[in-house]
């Protein structure tokens, strides 16, 4: 053999040699990954074959068997912005124009009242008020409508190609009916955005705008070296959008629970009578005003628990790490599913009856505290989640002032609105409930 072939025949057999490496480091990566797993108190990694026969039907479907999985395996326990007061002004203003929207729908024959739609806009144009400012938000000319309901339909393509996983290939994608779709979604929201900062810009020429004061949120990010242009508008993108649509959900529930459950709505109402006692009773809320609304608080947080806006939140493990005594390895992918956890009989006494006492200082002392995680945990928890529950105190606050809360005929019982779950809770058709004018702040009888 001369020494050309020789020279062939080893760098072959190198070849082979690393790739075989490769394969075999592989091969041990999963199978040290398949053991692990089955070391945690949960489903074996073959109940992932249970979820890959349900891709062809709807995500509800998907998620059922997650919750049904979840709820077998429910005895593996927890794992252990500033200027409110400009903010709380803000919102106050559009809580205001939302009360009178409702007017002349609660004075119809049937005072029913379709209530998601309104919040989401006015949460928008909240949204737009406090990222941009208030100036930019109320000359800018944009039809909320239509950007509402282009989140839904972008929204609907992203749980569409995750439970249909051979999108995420691009070519395959492409040629699918809702590439088209999709493109014309983004255009729709990117102009959105670009509008937005685009006055801003000339806002800030036009009337030499001090950024230090971070009397928005771009103010307040532009004071980070570290975030880039695109990274201030990303966020944009997340407050306006997830930002807007979780708040208006769960300010939808907040009501619609309320709504049967007369003696919780009174409390509210009481709290909020001797909040405002003093001088004007109709007068808006200060940002000192919400630190005392203990009870709406607990409302909030009970309403967070039993209908939560989004039922899963997902980890990606970056380094091994152990938590209660088991090793979970680099590379994994953690499913944490909130529903269920705020369901949990481990936590919460008869958990799916609506209780804002679940939420008294006693009973929240008695539990774990991570057995609580609307906004999730840790450093990737909610950026918004203070500017959220300013938003809900509020906007409940007012609305119960001016209005006592009834539910719908479309619905004999609370259980009887099907609210659908995908990566957040949507409302396919819509969310009804009955408003009565006040009159004089007396009880309702």
């Amino acid at each position: 053999m001369d020494d050309y072939k020789k020279s062939v025949l080893w760098s072959l057999m190198n070849l082979f040699l690393i790739i075989g490496s490769f394969l075999l480091i592989f091969k041990f990566n999963i199978l040290r990954k398949i053991i692990l797993a089955n070391r945690l108190p949960g489903p074996r990694w073959w109940y992932v074959l249970k979820l890959l026969l349900n891709v062809i039907n709807r995500p509800e479907s998907i998620i059922k068997t997650i919750n049904d999985i979840y709820s077998q395996y429910a005895a593996f326990k927890c794992i252990s912005f500033n200027n409110g007061k400009t903010f709380t002004s803000l919102i106050s203003k559009e809580a205001v124009a939302l009360v009178d929207y409702f007017k002349p729908i609660q004075q119809d024959k049937t005072n029913d009242c379709e209530i998601y739609i309104p919040i989401h806009k006015m949460h928008l144009k909240t949204y737009e008020a406090a990222i941009f400012g208030e100036n930019i938000a109320r000359e800018i000319d944009v039809n909320h409508d239509i950007i509402i309901q282009n989140m839904k339909d972008t929204l609907n393509i992203i749980i569409y190609r995750i439970f249909n996983p051979w999108y995420f290939n691009k070519s395959i994608f492409k040629i699918s009916t809702f590439y088209k779709k999709n493109i014309k979604n983004i255009i729709i929201l990117h102009n959105y955005i670009n509008k937005l900062f685009k006055r801003s810009e000339i806002e800030k020429v036009k009337e030499n705008i001090d950024k230090t004061k971070g009397n928005t949120f771009i103010e307040i990010m532009e004071k980070f070296d570290d975030l880039t242009d695109e990274d201030t508008r990303n966020l944009a993108h997340v407050f306006l959008g997830a930002g807007s649509d979780t708040a208006s959900i769960t300010i939808s529930n907040i009501i619609f629970l309320m709504s049967y459950h007369s003696d919780i709505q009174n409390m509210v109402f009481v709290e909020q009578n001797m909040i405002f006692s003093s001088g004007d009773p109709n007068r808006r809320p200060t940002y000192e005003d919400l630190h005392q609304m203990k009870y709406l608080e607990q409302v909030i947080n009970e309403t967070l628990r039993i209908r939560s806006s989004t039922p899963f939140t997902v980890r990606y493990i970056e380094e091994e790490i152990s938590v209660g005594g088991y090793l979970l390895p680099a590379g994994s992918i953690l499913l944490i599913c909130i529903g269920n956890l705020h369901k949990s009989h481990l936590y919460y006494k008869d958990p799916e009856k609506f209780n804002p006492d679940n939420f008294s200082p006693d009973e929240c002392l008695s539990r774990h505290p991570n057995s609580f995680m609307p906004f999730g945990l840790g450093p990737r928890n909610c950026v918004g989640k203070r500017f959220a529950m300013i938003q809900m105190k509020v906007i409940i606050s007012t609305l119960i002032r001016n209005y006592h809360f009834h539910f719908s005929e479309k619905y004999s019982k609370p259980e009887d609105f099907k609210a659908t779950y995908s990566i957040t809770q949507t409302f396919d058709e819509g969310c009804y409930v009955k408003f009565k004018q006040r009159e004089n702040n007396i009880y309702p009888v």
